[in-house]
């Protein structure tokens, strides 16, 4: 069994004005925090099978304004359990999760276009379904590249311009997500680990065609660690 805890502080920018949905052109904050238990069920190290754990985490949402189409997420407390697959040898691993996603409800923006008669009203985040696949070469002793393919599709929600939509209830949107692109992984000590990674949303449904970077630290403390 391992415990990870994972925190990223993001940014966005738009270019130009935003449009109609009103809001600034960078946001910059908090994102949702995740803290999970993996249990491995199947060790490859033990056997010729990949190695297959379930995960299970509860999500605390970020410190952000939602309703803005540049907003860093849709907030909302939740929980969230996948499971995970994945195999690696000297020159190449390949590793592929399936989990679902169940989060609540964040108040309505008053300030976002849409808003301002809504004070103390909240907005219901869809439950979503994600898949995260990752190709992996090894590029030495201590760095590995890899390209990823990332789906997040929500089960429920409203559409841009359909009835009951307005800007500020952007978290209530049925946003569907399919994501390509790549990472570096380095090794730097034996518990310290670094991973720079970006994407580009190539196709989806109420989303935007937006281009991610990031860069994350990771660190090991026996069987667990901390992810930035």
């Amino acid at each position: 069994m391992a415990f990870d805890i994972q925190s990223a502080f993001a940014s966005s920018f738009v270019k130009g004005g935003v449009g109609p949905s009103g809001g600034q052109e960078s946001y910059s904050g908090l994102f949702e925090s995740n803290v999970a238990l993996t249990f491995r069920l199947v060790d490859e190290l033990l056997s010729d099978a990949p190695s297959v754990a379930v995960r299970v985490g509860g999500i605390l949402a970020g410190a952000y304004d939602t309703g803005y189409i540049n907003s860093l997420g849709d907030g909302g407390h939740g929980v969230e359990t996948s499971l995970i697959i994945g195999k690696f040898g000297n020159a190449a691993g390949f590793s592929a999760e399936v989990g679902f996603r169940v989060r609540g409800s964040t108040d309505v923006n008053t300030q976002a276009v849409g808003g301002a008669m809504a004070s103390g009203e909240t907005v219901d985040v869809p439950n979503d379904m994600f898949v995260n696949l990752g190709l992996f070469i090894r590029a030495g002793s201590v760095v590995t590249l890899g390209v990823d393919y990332r789906m997040v599709n929500a089960m429920s929600g409203i559409d841009i311009g359909g009835p009951g939509f307005s800007p500020s209830r952007f978290p209530g949107l049925e946003e569907d997500a399919h994501i390509v692109g790549g990472r570096l992984l380095a090794n730097l000590t034996d518990t310290v680990n670094l991973n720079v990674f970006f994407g580009q949303v190539v196709a989806g449904n109420n989303t935007a065609a937006s281009r991610i970077f990031g860069a994350g630290i990771g660190i090991g403390f026996g069987a667990g660690g901390f992810d930035f």
